[in-house]
């Protein structure tokens, strides 16, 4: 049992860097500066799909009523 649990056991290997690189940083840095004008889009165009939606409906009530 100790020789199996001895030889499963793999020390973990030092990291070279602890912190990320400058690399992976200006690249997360990039994703998020990308993602930002898509996601105000995104919303603007949900807003407007509401709008309409909600303008519609007042429209069908209206010519309904």
């Amino acid at each position: 049992m100790l020789t199996v649990a001895f030889l499963s056991y793999v020390p973990p290997e030092p990291s070279p860097l602890p912190e990320p690189p400058p690399h992976a940083v200006r690249v997360r840095a990039r994703v998020a500066a990308v993602a930002v004008p898509y996601r105000e889009v995104f919303l603007r165009l949900k807003v407007m799909l509401m709008a309409e939606r909600t303008l519609s409906y007042c429209e069908d009530v209206k010519g309904g009523g």
